[in-house]
């Protein structure tokens, strides 16, 4: 990871199949995160990295392959890096946080998964938000 990295956000995912709605049900789990729809908003300000990773109920099962930012809500501006780690089965996204563009605007991506090994078989989360932080840092005094 990024040594600017300021602020971490770590995020449990499991995904269970549905019979009887026929549809897969995710659910999250992390400090401040909904679990039904995995909203959250940044801790702080500054360079975040948030970290979406399988839980170990569901990891032999399913794979982690991808981010989908949502073309209507997306805040492609703070977003620096996606990156899948295969090996953890956890994707990792380096957001700029800054405040400057976005402001508190929510931004929305996508999570996509697979059955292990089955390129076939992709499917994808629910429509997360993820809003910056609210309390902006105070303006820097006008050097005049």
């Amino acid at each position: 990871m990024d040594e600017s990295t300021m602020n971490t956000v770590e995020i449990g995912v499991n995904i269970v199949w549905s019979p009887g709605m026929r549809r897969y049900i995710w659910t999250f789990d992390g400090p401040g995160v909904d679990p039904t729809n995995g909203n959250f908003t940044l801790p702080d300000h500054g360079k975040t990295a948030i970290i979406y990773t399988l839980d170990e109920q569901c990891a032999d099962t399913y794979q982690l392959v991808y981010v989908n930012l949502d073309p209507e809500n997306c805040a492609t501006y703070e977003i620096e890096k996606v990156h899948v780690h295969q090996e953890t089965n956890s994707i990792t996204i380096i957001d700029r946080n800054s405040f400057n563009y976005t402001r508190t605007t929510p931004f929305c991506l996508r999570l996509a998964a697979r059955m292990t090994n089955n390129i076939g078989s992709g499917f994808l989360s629910p429509d997360p938000q993820v809003t910056n932080n609210p309390h902006p840092p105070m303006p820097c005094p006008d050097p005049k």
